[in-house]
């Protein structure tokens, strides 16, 4: 019912005037199109004219103080503490993505790769720093951008490869049900890596098919799909040795080592100091890599009754036309592997570039056609899950032994209320 009341009086009622005054004037500020347009010039020119100091020093107390916690991780405890009074609980994170833009491309160059393995270490360090500034309180959240700690051109190089075995995977598949027999798995690890390795395709397909009938789907292949399979480690070698357009080198493979290195020692100190991790949604062209890395860390981190709840939280951009179905597939292998499906939910945060990158590239555009498409993606992924969660438990539900653990980070009420409601229906305690 309080969350249903339109006057939300429950989102301000412990601000002081000073900060609502300070919010409505920032809002209104924000509202006018001809100011954000002429922000990074105005203060560029106030740069200019030696006048930085104290424009900083406005902004640092009204647009800055409105929307971050503070400078340094060490900033945001006090504004940690105060949200912690009120029920609400953190997530402290330290902006640490890189994109295609950020230059430094020429990964041949020796001086070059080293300065990525130097910023991507330093960001790590900052990521473990993070976890224990936020470990003030158990359960606090550290979200992790996965792009920042390795160089963008290997994970762009190392996605595109995870595309092309999907695409390969569902050709050769689609005749047989989605699934593939020996030989058709036979021809296709042909196809993509060019080399015939028929001793290591016969022991790679030996352990993908668990249940021993014979056939694998997609579900089994990504579940041992990873360099770090001996069977596939060895196919990568053959194709980096033997195939000139390899989509995948042997710097890649030491880029890919490097990066599960770095992300599993944040993962231990989130698990030692009882902090959770979100790993953020980027740019579509990242997306392969970091759902790989993120399902290969909850898959070791996320057990089944642990006692304490998953530490890996992966996040799903509802806007894209396929969410639907990566979410029930990845919950699916979940399942399967018997680990915690930790879920952030959001509908999305790239729209124009993602719209316009699909223009330039000419590819189908990825993002929902209308806003109510986008609404309903939301919302029939946060109600699938709720349903999953709740056909699966068998007991009283919390953050300890559930099978499926949801955040839905949504600033859109209707979704919130959709959600209570759903979860009240199925009698799943609001405090679960």
């Amino acid at each position: 019912e309080e969350l249903a009341l339109e006057d939300n009086c429950i989102a301000v009622q412990d601000k002081s005037i000073l900060e609502l005054i300070r919010s409505l004037m920032v809002y209104k500020l924000c509202s006018y199109q001809m100011l954000i347009d002429q922000a990074p010039y105005l203060i560029s020119l106030a740069e200019k004219l030696h006048l930085g100091s104290p424009m900083y020093w406005m902004i640092k107390r009204t647009f800055f103080a409105q929307f971050c916690g503070g400078e340094t991780a060490e900033d945001c405890e006090s504004t940690m503490s105060s949200l912690k009074k009120h029920g609400i609980e953190s997530i402290l994170n330290l902006l640490s993505e890189t994109d295609l833009d950020d230059g430094y491309y020429d990964l041949d160059n020796d001086a070059i790769r080293e300065k990525w393995v130097e910023q991507a270490d330093y960001v790590a360090r900052m990521k473990i720093h993070a976890i224990e500034n936020a470990s003030i309180r158990p359960n606090n959240f550290v979200s992790i951008g996965v792009t920042g700690l390795s160089n963008p051109v290997f994970l762009k190089r190392f996605s595109t490869f995870l595309n092309s075995l999907s695409e390969t995977f569902h050709k050769h598949a689609a005749k047989n049900d989605n699934k593939l027999n020996r030989s058709e798995f036979d021809s296709m690890i042909r196809e993509i890596f060019q080399t015939d390795s028929d001793n290591i395709s016969r022991k790679l397909f030996n352990t993908i098919d668990s249940d021993k009938d014979g056939v694998i789907d997609w579900i089994d292949f990504i579940s041992v799909l990873s360099p770090d399979n001996k069977e596939f480690r060895i196919l990568f070698s053959a194709t980096t040795t033997t195939n000139n357009n390899a989509l995948v080198t042997n710097a890649d493979l030491e880029d890919y080592d490097k990066l599960l290195g770095r992300l599993n020692k944040i993962c231990e100190s989130a698990q030692q100091k009882k902090v959770r991790l979100l790993i953020g949604a980027e740019k579509l062209y990242f997306r392969p890599i970091i759902d790989h890395v993120a399902l290969t860390l909850a898959h070791r981190y996320n057990k089944l009754n642990n006692g304490h709840g998953p530490i890996v939280f992966n996040t799903y951009q509802m806007y894209f036309k396929d969410a639907g179905t990566r979410l029930a597939m990845h919950y699916e292998l979940s399942r399967r592997h018997q680990f915690v499906f930790a879920v952030k939910l959001v509908r999305g945060a790239y729209l124009v570039s993602e719209c316009k990158r699909a223009a330039i590239e000419n590819y189908p555009d990825p993002i929902h056609d209308t806003l109510q498409d986008t609404h309903n993606s939301y919302d029939h992924g946060v109600e699938f899950l709720i349903n999953e969660m709740q056909r699966n438990a068998g007991k009283p539900l919390d953050i300890t032994n559930s099978p499926i653990v949801l955040m839905i980070a949504s600033h859109n009420k209707d979704s919130i209320i959709r959600a209570c409601t759903l979860m009240d229906n199925l009698e799943i305690p609001s405090k679960s």
